[in-house]
């Protein structure tokens, strides 16, 4: 949700570029709500899998339990999909979790079943102007600093005791692997099995510039 400002702009150019590629293959099915709240998922699991497994063990239990939950969730909503592809890559990426795989096995397959995922969502529009850098920074501190902490390092007051605890925006390896359209979602919708709230009430313009 907060990104450095200094690489705002390079990542709005990045960004344009994959609304334009992604509108040439995917379908517009507003009947399939759940693919986008699954892709979101599918990539938190990749991102997040390094904090719970290291080669081949187990170095965070709560982390890993989150994972298999996460993993097992994926497989559940992908049934109900009926669509062979997205349930086999659920399939394979819950599989790889029980057996501990490492953090990049677990991306490529989180990349994968998310690649699917988003061939059968609607196209999202980015507005065609977001917040000054200082209004977005205003509304970081109002909605998010609580838990992600004023410098969105994860360390805010209301962090303590939250698991999974508070992504740390300042990871630079965590943030090089989550998509501006993850983050919005995550926003927009909230992270199941988290403190992760939906921020829905906020306008798509504000919701797009915290993402950004």
């Amino acid at each position: 949700m907060f990104i450095l400002s200094f690489k705002r702009y390079n990542i709005r150019l990045v960004f344009a570029l994959i609304l334009i590629l992604s509108g040439l293959s995917c379908l517009a099915d507003t009947s399939t709500p759940d693919f986008r709240q699954m892709a979101q998922l599918a990539e938190y699991v990749g991102v997040d899998y390094p904090e719970a497994v290291a080669n081949g063990k187990i170095i965070n239990e709560g982390e890993y339990q989150e994972m298999l939950e996460f993993s097992r969730i994926l497989v559940t909503e992908a049934q109900q999909t009926k669509a062979t592809t997205i349930i086999s890559r659920a399939q394979k990426l819950e599989a790889a979790i029980h057996e501990k795989q490492t953090p990049e096995v677990i991306r490529q397959l989180g990349r994968e079943l998310r690649s699917e995922l988003l061939m059968l969502m609607p196209v999202s529009s980015q507005p065609s102007q977001l917040l000054p850098i200082s209004e977005t920074h205003s509304l970081f501190q109002t909605h998010c600093a609580a838990c992600h902490g004023a410098m969105g390092k994860g360390d805010g007051v209301a962090s303590a005791g939250l698991e999974p605890p508070p992504t740390d925006f300042t990871d630079r390896e965590r943030a090089m692997n989550r998509s501006v359209l993850g983050l919005y979602d995550a926003i927009t919708d909230g992270i199941k099995e988290t403190a992760m709230v939906s921020y829905d009430q906020l306008s798509e313009e504000q919701r797009w510039s915290l993402a950004l």
